[in-house]
């Protein structure tokens, strides 16, 4: 196997473990299924994650990512898609900080969703975040726990999913999608498992 393939493996089986212990605890790494990818991680029914290992040096690619993470989505009939993002200097340790791209017509479904299961928007609202451009990508860094709101807009303004994506942290992504109803509630909590 090859040194990139065992990082992007490590990735996934981070991410895997960070969802059994935040909603979904019968989280794991999705073994190949030849032609149609359904993504990285199963046992989160409704909710298809991407996971992309972004070592020094690489360029993070959204276009290709995103429009192979809506695949995914048709693929696997999941109506949320989450592509996530292990940048450099975040280990496993971090990985609630690594970063979380969700299409923008499904991050809005998403949050209407939360809305009306009772999640109080207010709760974000005037909390300090600092947006940042890199490589093309609207980044939120949060002080706390803020729910981002932020787009990226393609020459001509298009709104398609693989140019239009919302962009927070995974411990906040993860959060509003448990609001919304995928995977157990907030309040829900599960022991570390080993990993």
């Amino acid at each position: 196997m090859s040194k990139s393939k065992d990082k992007g493996t490590w990735a996934e089986s981070a991410v895997a473990y960070y969802l059994q212990c935040n909603g979904w605890p019968a989280a794991e790494r999705r073994a190949l299924r030849g032609g149609k990818d359904w993504g990285d991680i199963a046992g989160t029914p409704g909710v298809c994650w991407e996971v992309k290992y972004v070592g020094k040096g690489q360029g993070i690619q959204m276009k290709p990512w995103m429009a192979e993470l809506t695949t995914e989505m048709d693929n696997s009939r999941s109506p949320v898609g989450v592509l996530v993002m292990k940048t450099a200097s975040y280990g496993s340790a971090t990985t609630g900080s690594w970063y979380a791209s969700i299409p923008a017509p499904t991050h809005d479904y998403v949050w209407r969703m939360a809305i009306k299961n009772g999640f109080d928007e207010s709760l974000f609202a005037g909390q300090p975040a600092r947006v940042q451009s890199a490589n093309n990508m609207a980044i939120v860094r949060h002080s706390s726990a803020v729910l981002a709101h932020v787009t990226t807009f393609s020459p001509g303004y298009a709104y398609v999913p693989e140019t239009h994506y919302r962009t927070m942290l995974l411990r906040d992504a993860v959060t509003l999608i448990r609001c919304a109803g995928w995977g157990d509630p907030p309040e829900v909590e599960h022991e570390a498992q080993d990993l």
